[in-house]
């Protein structure tokens, strides 16, 4: 059988395994009159007693979700660990950037991870950018979008223009080595990043298969746990959004929604913070009171937990 047929199998019979055997979240006693959905968290939005609809997610969050797409690219780390982009071209930052990483700064290897990463999926030479910008113009479903797709290739192109092929699939090598640094901005997107070997799964059975990419998964939500526990919002938000969807994880609303809390409580950008609003929101109307009680208690154990480390590490 195919091994890339097999590693589809074997990620179809994880899913399964975990939909099956995930125990239902127990409810304990708490606070149920206390009805927390409708308490702003920070000072960013005014509080807010209904509950939003699908309805209500309108041009404006599809606007801050364009803002957060345009704002994440690829230049010096904020406190959450976003990235600016950087000026010009990649190239004309590369040599600094790698003589920074090799004098130990940790900041440098994530920038060259992050950019390193982007430009794996752009064409590394002429020939390869005609190929994908052919298939633009015979895919394209109208002449505005054809030139938007043309536009924006060209630029990604002439952005990653003079690093080598080689090079760009070395992006994880920086992130492990950040991580081992116990660096969290490396920490949350080695837990997000990481790839599969498939060559390390060749002869091995469908039973074999699934243990190893448990194993894969488990190390992957340990680095994240650890980014999100050292404070870092972007891990705390994808920890949320794993257990939400039951990816690589058992599926909690509780833990999700207690995530959630913590990154919006801990946030210091206010677009970041509209756009999981809505997605808190969004997941208060999928859970009972008690649920949501459960969850508010294990927030603030987390954000214990991260003032905890915080105060550990600055000694």
């Amino acid at each position: 059988m195919n091994i890339t047929l097999r590693i589809f199998i074997a990620f179809v019979l994880l899913a399964l395994l975990g939909y099956f055997l995930t125990p239902s979240e127990p409810e304990k006693n708490s606070k149920p009159s206390v009805d927390k959905a409708s308490i702003s968290l920070v000072n960013h939005t005014p509080a807010n007693n209904a509950l939003p609809t699908i309805s209500n997610i309108n041009e404006s969050v599809l606007k801050t979700t364009k803002e957060l797409h345009d704002k994440s690219a690829f230049g010096e780390s904020g406190g959450s660990g976003q990235l600016k982009k950087l000026e010009g071209s990649f190239i004309e930052h590369y040599d600094s950037l790698m003589s920074r990483y090799h004098d130990g700064e940790m900041t440098a290897a994530v920038i060259l991870a992050e950019n390193l990463h982007f430009c794996d999926f752009i064409p590394h030479d002429e020939q390869g950018l005609k190929k994908k910008l052919n298939i633009i113009q015979t895919e394209s479903t109208s002449y505005e979008s054809q030139v938007y797709d043309e536009i924006k290739l060209n630029q990604e192109f002439y952005f990653c223009e003079g690093i080598p092929k080689e090079a760009r699939s070395e992006y994880y090598n920086f992130l492990l080595k950040a991580a081992e640094n116990n660096y969290p901005p490396a920490q949350w997107r080695v837990g997000v990043y990481k790839p599969i070997d498939i060559e390390s799964y060749k002869n091995l059975s469908n039973e074999q298969m699934i243990e190893l990419i448990r194993k894969e998964y488990q190390w992957a939500n340990q680095q994240l746990e650890k980014a999100a526990l050292a404070g870092n919002t972007r891990a705390l938000y994808e920890l949320s959004g794993n257990y939400d969807l039951g990816f690589r994880m058992d599926k909690s609303l509780i833990k999700s929604l207690a995530y959630q809390l913590a990154a919006l409580q801990l946030t210091d950008d206010s677009l970041w913070y509209q756009f999981q609003e809505v997605n808190r929101n969004l997941l208060l109307t999928k859970m009972t009171q008690e649920q949501i009680s459960q969850a508010y208690e294990m927030s603030d154990n987390i954000l214990e937990e991260i003032e905890s480390n915080s105060a550990t590490s600055s000694n």
